[in-house]
């Protein structure tokens, strides 16, 4: 069952350069069933894609976009993830992860502790991230590699060998 709730989501797009390009990602945008609407403007180089969330992923709309000719620009991050121990934790995160607008994809890893996540550039925010996986139960404590975490990192990699030296 559908709903009429429609979501907006801005889309990033690559190789746009000619109203042309823009006739041609906005018919491959409104041609995907689930998109009520594509605005795309060619100066911003962005599609702002009206979508019913249940029948549209961001997902389809970048595989329609490549489909066309046309490329999105996407962030990856990984994240340290607090308060997971066990499996269910991992897949109560990971569906936490998928109702975040603009994500592509999201692996999570409860020996590492890390979620990688990629989503569209600028559909969402780490404070966005971190308040769906608090809801969830869960915490993000940082972002892996990032300097201002080094010692939550050191944390992390010595709970990993204790671990491993236990099993």
């Amino acid at each position: 069952m559908t709903t009429d709730k429609v979501q907006q989501l801005t889309i990033p797009i690559k190789g746009m350069t000619c109203a042309s390009c823009v006739s041609h990602v906005t018919h491959a945008l409104e041609e995907i069933p689930g998109v009520k609407e594509a605005n795309v403007n060619l100066a911003t180089e962005k599609a702002i894609v009206g979508l019913d969330p249940e029948r549209v992923t961001p997902s389809v709309l970048a595989d329609a976009l490549d489909d066309a000719g046309y490329g999105t620009e996407v962030d990856k991050l990984t994240l340290n993830i607090g308060g997971m121990t066990c499996a269910s934790c991992v897949h109560h995160v990971e569906n936490a992860l998928t109702e975040v607008p603009g994500l592509l994809s999201a692996s999570v890893n409860l020996a590492t502790e890390q979620a990688t996540v990629q989503y569209l550039s600028g559909a969402t925010t780490l404070e966005d991230l971190r308040h769906i996986v608090a809801d969830a139960g869960y915490s993000i404590d940082g972002v892996a590699g990032d300097a201002t975490d080094a010692e939550g990192d050191q944390d992390r990699l010595a709970r990993t060998a204790e671990i491993r030296a236990l099993a």
